[in-house]
């Protein structure tokens, strides 16, 4: 009967989290906001903001180039992980929507914060560097690649083509 399919399930999904637990590495988890734990309990955030990016650079120990508009959003927020060196630029439309995040960590990581998982993962090759792009159909959301010892990511609120995620990552040293 239609129970027996449920247990199936129910043992599956319950297998599924615990090999993916398994799997996690201990790794910083740079999540993009706060996450509430019980009531009051809440871990603080990680992110201290700056007032451009060469002070958000300077308190990383980081150097980062990027451009000032990637997809009609300009960059808006500037912010490091004191003590990690990675830093982030958060990019917001004039309504200060977000429209994309760029990060560079001295780390070799996924260090993008995106936890969704995509039905399209594909590599693409700009420049000398292999990236890893990751969205759904043909609509890439996310851009992680590694160079000199230091990892990149862009990740984008609404999808774009392989060919703009590419052209932007070009850009970002």
């Amino acid at each position: 009967g239609g129970c027996s399919m449920k247990k199936i399930v129910l043992m599956l999904t319950g297998l599924m989290a615990m090999s993916q637990m398994a799997m996690a590495e201990p790794t910083a988890n740079y999540d993009h906001e706060i996450m509430p734990i019980e009531d009051n309990l809440r871990i603080p955030n990680p992110w201290q903001e700056y007032s451009n990016l060469k002070a958000a650079c300077q308190a990383a120990d980081i150097k980062l180039q990027a451009p000032e508009e990637i997809f009609g959003g300009h960059q808006s927020v500037w912010r490091s992980v004191p003590g990690d060196r990675l830093v982030e630029i958060i990019y917001q439309d004039v309504k200060g929507q977000e429209i994309a995040r760029v990060r560079k960590a001295k780390a070799i990581d996924d260090i993008s914060g995106d936890y969704k998982q995509y039905a399209n993962i594909e590599k693409l090759a700009v420049c000398k560097d292999i990236v890893i792009v990751e969205g759904d159909n043909r609509s890439f959301c996310t851009a992680i690649w590694h160079k000199n010892g230091y990892s990149y990511s862009i990740t984008l609120q609404d999808g774009v083509s392989r060919q703009a995620i590419g052209a932007i990552v070009a850009d970002i040293l």
